[in-house]
């Protein structure tokens, strides 16, 4: 019995907050409508907070800040790490360091929140096109095999040493103004415009290390070379692993080493290496100016067609569009609706309603197939030569710069028809473009609750919204009444299945008794229905009664089940389990090798054929 009382208390608790819940949402939607406007600089993140302050209460407390890195067009800044795609199994390059603008927006709360990033966890730089490719960029350029060529390219994805090589063991980028490829079957060592200075005569070779010493193979065995090309170490280690750190058998590597070292303070390499430095400088020139345009390929694609700077808009047989140059990579998946190129500011316009997106919508993405911002706009317009672009969602009208980032009046007429609106057209949308918007996500909380009753999307939202905005006190009692009532229906739930269960019990045991002749009644069953029954809200109850009357229960006229629309006497006949208390469901009693009839019948079976349904008066239904 004590616990029986503490778990009343309990489930009394937990039902409180539902008042709380009702009252919330009805404050939160009379506040959505007195909305006019928000406060400015809403772009960044201190400004999202501003804006869910100035909307959401009258007196905004001080906006939650997050440090911005300044960041300059293009990618010199970003840390670009190769990574395998798991679909296509090709490699491309994503930024692993610092995310900037939508994409420090979309992960603000970290990795995996599927609120806020649209479902893009990897923000790919350059997009998976590669067979092949070095692990990171060395001196500004990184190795890529395409095609079973190898050839290196910058951070733009630009081919600033076309794929001509041939494949090797390992790929990397430049060392010294140096990198090791494969012409022939032999290895040598080419400068950054991709010419030979030290020839290709050797079986294998690695890139030159700190030590100013390339690991070089003979045959089957090791040795290296200096940065003029001298075999310094003699090709007499079948590992090199023995060569470098065996005690008795790496002298000849560490006295080589340390010469290196001595000839590089002193001068000695100037002579191979200032040309080296100086090639190394005019092509750095070419890498750092986002003008500059690779060296065109072989031929264009078969179909393609070319919208300038060496790239073409291709179409599959499903009229699905894409993007490509003149190497054959593929830019862009030919997956989407349509595909454009803005010449003026070198990046692709891209309408899609692809597998992964949520929404047919359009969105941006730079040369080597990243989006910029994913589509989230209904419509981008060309961009001037100042980098602006018209934008459009539903009827609200905006601009959009090549980073990205919305004008502010955009956002703020977002959210004026995100507060009006009973769907999420406009507020799932608001979300893409800002996905910290902290009210944008507050009314699709409100949305899921109010209108869907679904109370784990609009718990997500809630608790989106308070984790970015966590003073507004409206946005934390929404998620608080949201969690108690979902609470409070799992205890529902598992307390009307415990109900049932005992009900189950209790007639499956009498069951049993009425098949062997046994006279059992509910006091045979202590943890059975009848205290099960009690624990759920419903008075107790003793189901052995042997009574007898005529025909089917008349709560339940014999279905074994209680009328919900039976009101107040519902929980007097079946106590809250929806299973009739007095012949637990079955219409009749257990009564030694006769059925007795539930004392609460009186009515419900045909009395002409007691039931049975061989009469032409209930017309074969056994009904009175």
């Amino acid at each position: 019995m004590r616990r029986i009382k503490y778990l009343f208390l309990l489930i009394f608790a937990l039902t409180l907050p539902l008042e709380t819940w009702a009252s919330n949402v009805s404050t939160e939607t009379q506040q959505t409508k007195k909305r006019k406007s928000t406060s400015k600089k809403v772009a960044s993140k201190k400004n999202a907070n501003s804006t869910a302050k100035a909307t959401e209460t009258s007196t905004p407390p001080p906006a939650k800040k997050k440090a911005r890195t300044p960041v300059v067009r293009g990618n010199e800044i970003l840390r670009l790490k190769s990574k395998k795609d798991s679909e296509s199994k090709l490699y491309g390059y994503e930024n692993s360091g610092d995310k900037y603008y939508w994409w420090a927006e979309a992960h603000y709360m970290g990795q995996g929140k599927d609120q806020l990033n649209q479902g893009m966890e990897t923000q790919w730089v350059i997009a998976p096109q590669y067979t092949r490719v070095s692990k990171e960029f060395s001196e500004g350029l990184a190795a890529v095999e395409l095609k079973g060529k190898v050839g290196f390219i910058d951070r733009s994805n630009r081919f600033i040493i076309p794929p001509v090589f041939e494949q090797q063991d390992d790929l990397d980028g430049f060392h010294y103004g140096l990198a090791a490829v494969k012409k022939d079957g032999k290895y040598g060592f080419i400068n950054k415009k991709g010419e030979f200075v030290i020839p290709p005569k050797f079986d294998g070779a690695e890139n030159f290390g700190d030590d100013y010493l390339a690991v070089i193979k003979v045959g089957k065995k090791f040795g290296c070379i200096d940065l003029k090309g001298d075999t310094v170490v003699p090709c007499d280690y079948i590992a090199k692993e023995m060569m470098k750190n065996v005690p008795v058998k790496n002298k000849p590597y560490r006295e080589a080493k340390n010469r290196a070292k001595e000839r590089w303070e002193q001068g000695y390499y100037a002579s191979v290496m200032d040309p080296i430095q100086k090639v190394s400088e005019e092509v750095n020139r070419n890498i750092e100016n986002p003008n500059f345009t690779e060296k065109p390929g072989i031929a264009a694609p078969d179909g393609a067609v070319s919208v300038g700077d060496g790239f073409y808009v291709v179409t599959d047989n499903n009229g699905k569009q894409g993007a490509c140059d003149s190497y054959g990579r593929q830019i862009i998946p030919a997956i989407h609706e349509n595909v454009t190129y803005d010449l003026t500011q070198r990046l692709f316009i891209v309408s899609t309603k692809a597998p992964g997106f949520r929404f047919s919508a359009t969105g941006l993405a730079n040369t080597g197939g990243g989006w910029i911002i994913p589509p989230v706009f209904d419509k981008i317009g060309a961009f001037s030569a100042t980098g602006i672009a018209p934008v459009a969602i539903g009827d609200v009208t905006g601009e959009v710069n090549v980073l990205g980032l919305v004008n502010e009046s955009f956002l703020e007429s977002l959210l004026m028809e995100s507060s009006k609106e009973k769907g999420t057209f406009y507020t799932q949308r608001l979300i893409g473009v800002l996905p910290t918007c902290a009210p944008a996500h507050n009314n699709m909380g409100i949305y899921y609750a109010a209108e869907q009753d679904n109370l784990r999307d609009a718990i997500h939202h809630f608790t989106v919204a308070h984790n970015l905005a966590p003073d507004v006190e409206d946005f934390k009692n929404n998620m608080k009444a949201a969690k108690s009532t979902r609470n409070n229906r799992r205890w529902n739930r598992v307390m009307t299945g415990l109900s049932i269960a005992g009900a189950v019990l209790t007639l499956g045991s009498m069951t049993y008794a009425a098949a062997k002749g046994v006279t059992m009644d509910s006091s045979s069953f202590s943890s059975g229905g009848s205290a099960l029954a009690t624990s759920s809200g419903g008075s107790s109850y003793s189901g052995g009664s042997s009574s007898s009357g005529n025909g089917k229960c008349k709560r339940c006229q014999g279905s074994g089940t209680c009328s919900p629309k039976s009101g107040t006497s519902r929980k007097n006949a079946c106590h809250g389990s929806g299973l009739c208390g007095h012949c637990n469901g079955t219409g009749w009693l257990a009564a030694g090798g006769d059925r007795a009839d539930c004392p609460q019948c009186d009515r419900g079976k045909c009395k002409t054929c007691n039931g049975s349904g061989k009469c032409p008066d209930c017309k074969g239904t056994g009904k009175g």
